[in-house]
């Protein structure tokens, strides 16, 4: 079990090195994609470009829930939570509606990249 969590992550710190190559990911970049998430999960009809738009958010939010899953038994455990039975759409809702309340935040990734890291 741990070498498939092990090749897991693997692949998802693959996986990001490669998209960081292409694009980088900023706060910006990702209410862009998971407006449209909240449209699609509002059963709104999107053109194609919205339907990968939010197949991309749904897919980075879901592995940052796995990856929260995987590092309970870590030490130290993550800091942040997840309230037991929070599904996709409310990890959605809350990352969307503080991205809203904190604009200020949604540059992290070129502050990060300065070296003043993200918190």
């Amino acid at each position: 079990m741990k070498m498939m969590y092990g090749l897991m992550v693997a692949g998802l710190l693959l996986a990001a090195s490669q998209a960081s190559a292409a694009d980088q990911i900023t706060g910006v970049t990702l209410a862009e994609q998971c407006h449209a998430a909240v449209n699609r999960l509002e059963g709104k009809t999107l053109p194609p470009e919205g339907n990968i738009a939010s197949s991309f958010c749904l897919g980075y939010l879901a592995g940052i829930e796995h990856l929260y899953t995987f590092l309970q038994s870590a030490d130290p455990p993550p800091k942040f939570c997840l309230p037991e039975g929070t599904d996709i759409r409310h990890i959605v809702r809350t990352v969307m509606s503080y991205m809203r309340a904190h604009p200020e935040q949604q540059q992290f990734q070129r502050d990060y990249r300065r070296g003043a890291g993200l918190g």
